[in-house]
């Protein structure tokens, strides 16, 4: 499926999506923003990039 057709599915409802107020944000753990967009959404994109922190030893 396109990038495309997915976000026209999922950009409304899905269990990753905090809506606040008129805000809409994204719990996506691929989502460098944290903005419920097409652009940094990691549900739709192929190449996807996700940042977690690491424990010092």
């Amino acid at each position: 499926m396109s990038s495309h057709l997915v976000w026209d599915l999922v950009k409304r409802n899905n269990c990753l999506l905090m809506k606040r107020g008129n805000e809409q944000f994204s719990r996506d753990p691929l989502n460098m923003k944290g903005k419920n967009c097409f652009m940094y959404s990691g549900l739709v994109h192929k190449k996807a990039i996700g940042i977690k922190p690491e424990k010092y030893e």
